[in-house]
């Protein structure tokens, strides 16, 4: 653990710094155009003339202005989501290192599993994507094709098609994946979802398993398709709500242990403070004290 605090706080107040030094950078050249943009704003001419003049100063000098601006926020806004990038992979680190070292089988065992059923969400919400994209695709041409009479379009939407039921498969095996080990993670674990928050993952998966068969039967008997891309992109909602889900979850075990450790550590009670505005805010309600912390065994 003390590895890892060391390489986390070389790492943060690299990036910290790095971030504090460009924003102060933006907001320099930001001010003055700021300052003329409301200035130019502050003044309502009368009389036609002045207006017209107006109307030419604004085209000419403070829309660029405008849109100096916006770029000038966007570069800010980039900078500040890098760093919450950063934040949140350091903090995952030693919360992975604080369990690691002083959790219990039980706590390691949550966390491995919720790790994988992590991974396998990401997996099939990538394959859903692809197979909506093709199947859209496939749909596209089907249609050009019933209206024109050309064989190499023809054989184009084959093609196509093809590739639509692949991907479909391959997306229909990864949601399977998926929804096994959530079986039997409930089996082992009964009080694994009740702990962590979620909603009743395993009926919410099994609708979706359902609802995917649906979709492929659709498909593979060239009914409508957008029916069946539909179906899909029911399931992507899903899956993304299950993503967001996970991710809490794992944060949940993270902080958990971190709490556990820094009680026994100040340096790592600091260092997390620091990191805290740029965390997810379920987590730093829970670091803030605004929501109540889980307690791992371990500690």
């Amino acid at each position: 653990m003390t590895i890892s605090m060391i390489a986390a706080q070389a790492e943060w107040q690299t990036y910290e710094t790095s971030f504090t030094v460009q924003r102060a950078t933006f907001l320099e050249i930001r001010a003055p155009l700021a300052a003329n943009v409301a200035a130019f704003h502050a003044e309502e001419p009368a009389g036609f003339l002045r207006k017209l003049s107006r109307a030419f100063t604004k085209a000419t000098k403070i829309a660029p202005m405008e849109r100096k601006i916006g770029k000038i926020d966007g570069f800010i806004q980039d900078e500040e989501q890098s760093l919450r990038n950063r934040a949140r992979n350091i903090y995952k680190n030693l919360g992975e290192a604080a369990l690691a070292a002083n959790g219990s089988a039980t706590d390691k065992d949550r966390y491995a599993a919720l790790t994988d059923i992590d991974k396998l969400v990401h997996d099939a919400r990538g394959k859903v994507a692809v197979a909506i994209r093709e199947a859209e695709e496939a749909s596209t041409l089907e249609m050009v094709d019933m209206l024109g009479n050309n064989k190499g379009l023809s054989l184009w939407s084959y093609l196509e098609t093809d590739e639509a039921k692949n991907a479909i498969r391959a997306a229909g095996d990864s949601i399977s994946a998926l929804n096994t080990k959530l079986r039997d993670t409930q089996k082992q674990d009964t009080a694994l979802v009740k702990d962590l928050g979620f909603t009743n993952t395993l009926d919410l998966f099994l609708d979706m398993a359902g609802g995917f068969a649906g979709a492929f039967t659709s498909y593979l008997n060239m009914q409508k398709l957008d029916e069946a891309v539909d179906k899909m992109k029911s399931i992507q909602k899903t899956l993304g709500k299950m993503a967001g889900e996970t991710g809490a979850g794992l944060r949940t075990l993270q902080t958990a242990a971190i709490k556990g450790e820094a009680a026994q550590n100040a340096a790592l009670g600091t260092l997390v403070e620091k990191m805290t505005p740029y965390l997810p805010e379920d987590t730093a309600a829970v670091l803030r004290g605004q929501r109540p912390a889980m307690r791992l065994e371990g500690f």
